[in-house]
């Protein structure tokens, strides 16, 4: 017979030295142990249970333990660790819903990352793992704008993540919800919108790609840097070229990389890649297998060429070449597929409109006692974009009044407008969401960022600046903070104290249970 622990003993020894006790259970001792992160229960002394089987109780992870249900002498449902121990008697213990408890742990998680390919795919039944073998039921969120970064679950539990045309990051929450126990992976998505074309299509239509030449490119099935599939130079005779040509738009500086591999005359037939016209190396000859290269492209239009050239005399090998994975820089779209709000004022206002690309949404406030039934705002949109209903008509926004932006392309974006009076009393923010924007944006060379907490998220506070490639430039605040407002100045100046260069950064917000990233832009 095993002795009841004293109060508060049963939490020390199995939250915090992990060391093997006993659990007291109606004159019957339940050994309880640590076995590779798992608590594991096993009967000592016969008892009746309602259980199934009396030899196993069960297995779970440790850091789930607490979600176990124990019946006190009364009767009385004890569900935490800690009542435990001030129960009168512990008369049996069952799993949660009759049964139906079923332990999860976050095995592998999935953590932030800069998207360098068009799909990614995340099996989840390895991001998370059942104690007793049945996979949970999975949901997601995401705050991003489609048009940046794409996410779906197929199959149950495929997470399939999809890369957009355009600059943005996704914030992704994935819940797995057994019966009892819900478990979240937190993570980010970067797309700096750079097009990415590995053939993996089967064809050429992911870019408008050129032919030129005596021999088209064609797609090759059977040799690859990835995937499956690879573009190969046109078959062709002494003295001639087969070419591909792409044309790009560059938003801003940035870098073209390709794999590319050659099968040829050593010396003489060769591979070659041109921008605009100049020749970015001699050429690669020979048997090279596959290699990498990089080169740097300034912004605006240019025309890339990739060529096969073979010379007058002489055919070695499998007389060809193939190039794959072509990561190109983000390329300026000059209003065709946008749907934004760019900006939105309404006379009466006061403070800065809080524009929200991600989940679309648009906040504005006015003075206590304005009459929200009939205000004129006016909204700035996307170029070659339309907006319903329009700019300038006076709307009743005592309730969210939802605007459609329709793309010149004919892409609908449905944006929510909030519009809402301080209710401050003793100057305590009592509004029930956090507010975040920067102004001036664009700016140089300073901008500030405000935002507003309120009680429930005004903790472990941390603003981060990152740039493009989804890197952390600056990290502003970290530290607890209190509700109310907050302005942070940033001097567009990196962790080391060096001046980044003009372009587009992201800020992200988080904050207790809240987390928002928003887009600025350095102008110099």
């Amino acid at each position: 017979m095993c002795d009841r622990p004293e109060a508060g003993e049963l939490e020390t020894v199995w939250q915090e030295y992990l060391q093997t006790d006993e659990v007291y259970i109606v004159g019957a001792c339940t050994n309880f142990s640590i076995i590779d992160s798992l608590y594991d229960f096993t009967q000592v002394q016969g008892v009746s249970y309602p259980l199934s089987s009396s030899e196993q109780l069960g297995a779970y992870f440790s850091d789930y333990a607490e979600t176990f249900n124990f019946i006190g002498g009364n009767m009385t449902l004890i569900t935490q660790l800690t009542d435990i121990v001030q129960a009168p008697l512990i008369s049996f213990w069952v799993e949660q819903s009759i049964g139906s408890l079923q332990g999860i742990t976050l095995m592998n998680p999935v953590e932030s990352q800069f998207m360098q390919q068009n799909l990614i795919y995340f099996n989840l039944n390895e991001v998370f793992l059942s104690v007793n073998g049945i996979n949970p039921v999975y949901s997601i969120s995401s705050n991003s704008n489609e048009n940046a970064v794409n996410t779906e679950i197929i199959e149950d539990s495929i997470l399939v993540v999809t890369r957009g045309n355009i600059q943005g990051m996704a914030d992704i929450s994935i819940s797995a919800e057994p019966a009892a126990v819900r478990i979240d992976n937190n993570f980010s998505i970067f797309n700096n919108g750079d097009t990415y074309d590995d053939f993996e299509t089967g064809d050429f239509s992911f870019n408008d790609w050129q032919f030129s030449g005596y021999a088209n490119w064609i797609i090759e099935d059977s040799i690859s840097y990835t995937g499956t599939f690879s573009a190969r130079s046109g078959t062709i005779d002494h003295s001639q070229e087969s070419r591909l040509d792409l044309t790009i738009d560059v938003a801003e500086d940035g870098v073209v990389s390709f794999a590319y591999k050659v099968s040829s005359e050593n010396q003489w037939d060769i591979l070659y890649f041109k921008i605009d016209g100049a020749w970015m190396t001699y050429g690669w000859s020979g048997d090279t297998g596959w290699n990498t290269v990089s080169f740097d492209i300034t912004a605006g239009e240019h025309l890339l060429t990739w060529g096969y050239h073979k010379d007058s005399t002489g055919t070695a090998l499998l007389d060809c070449a193939w190039i794959d994975s072509i990561l190109l820089p983000g390329e300026y779209n000059p209003g065709i597929g946008d749907n934004d709000i760019i900006s939105f004022t309404i006379p009466e206002q006061i403070g800065e409109t809080e524009i929200n690309i991600y989940n679309h949404t648009v906040n504005v406030e006015v003075p206590s006692g304005t009459n929200l039934s009939a205000l004129i705002p006016t909204i700035e949109i996307s170029d070659l974009a339309t907006i319903y209903p329009e700019s300038g008509i006076p709307q009743d926004f005592t309730n969210p009044v939802e605007y459609v932006v329709t793309a010149d392309n004919g892409n609908e974006q449905t944006w929510t407008v909030f519009v809402s009076t301080p209710v401050n009393t003793n100057g305590e923010l009592l509004t029930a969401s956090i507010k975040l924007y920067n102004y001036p944006n664009p700016f140089n060379p300073t901008t500030t960022i405000t935002f507003s907490l309120t009680a429930k998220n005004a903790k472990n506070a941390k603003l981060v600046i990152y740039n493009l490639k989804g890197q952390k430039v600056k990290q502003l605040v970290s530290e607890q903070l209190s509700a109310g407002q907050h302005s942070i100045v940033w001097n567009g100046t990196d962790d080391s104290g060096k001046f980044v260069s003009s372009g587009i950064y992201f800020y992200k917000l988080k904050s207790g249970n809240f987390e928002q990233t928003k887009k600025m832009i350095l102008m110099k």
